[in-house]
């Protein structure tokens, strides 16, 4: 199988004063295989968003490598990780983070024309996608005007709309009911089986990492234990 994702040794620390550092990665090495579907676990101050920022090039590290099939991006400049970003990796996370003063497609779409494509192009693949996610009657909508599955799954087409090799997901139904939550994850599960979509997730809830096929936990800026294939 091709490596999606290759982290190598990593550590990150972060500063809080004078002498006084927090050891979030401590030397961390994780395969991910193209397709995989991968829960990463742990408490609070674990290190497992640190993790996931660094392997999608949001954050770079003290020492160790991160490489993105084949290409190694922490040692990339900051207009070609920008790039690599934008292209290969999608990201979805807890808060939506979606710009409230634009619709659901222009959300979707704003994503498409820092990647390049023109703004009529980019208009058609969020209308599309957005379609195919099932909010055809949503488009138009602001995010005040959607609900918390609605603004996630706006958030999840702006991710998939440049068509990366790869999803991370940092808490993406921390801010949903448990109905909800599950509808999110029978979508991602869906992208990731129909698509062949490599997605790497963090979370704290056991239920959401049991529909991965993997589960990563860690302790300490360590991995405690890689347990592989998860029976589902």
């Amino acid at each position: 199988m091709t490596t999606a994702l290759a982290i190598n040794g990593v550590t990150r620390r972060y500063r809080l004063g004078a002498d006084n550092y927090v050891h979030a990665l401590r030397g961390v090495s994780l395969e991910v295989e193209d397709g995989e579907m991968v829960a990463i676990m742990g408490p609070s101050g674990s290190g497992k968003s640190t993790l996931m920022h660094i392997a999608g090039g949001l954050d770079v590290p003290d020492s160790g490598e991160a490489w993105i099939e084949g290409t190694r991006i922490d040692t990339l400049s900051d207009r070609k990780l920008t790039r690599l970003r934008s292209k290969r990796v999608g990201f979805v996370f807890q808060g939506f983070n979606l710009l409230h003063t634009l619709t659901a497609k222009e959300n979707v779409a704003l994503a498409a024309e820092y990647a390049g494509l023109s703004k009529r192009d980019a208009a058609q693949r969020a209308q599309e996608l957005l379609g195919m996610l099932g909010l055809r009657e949503r488009i138009g909508h602001r995010p005040a005007e959607l609900s918390g599955g609605e603004q996630q799954r706006v958030a999840v087409a702006r991710a998939l709309v440049n068509d990366p090799c790869m999803l991370m997901a940092d808490e993406p139904t921390g801010n949903l009911d448990s109905v909800t939550s599950a509808e999110i994850m029978d979508l991602l599960a869906r992208v990731n089986v129909e698509q062949g979509m490599t997605i790497v997730l963090v979370t704290h809830d056991h239920g959401v990492a049991n529909r991965c096929r993997r589960l990563v936990e860690m302790q300490d800026g360590l991995i405690a234990n890689d347990g592989g294939e998860q029976g589902l």
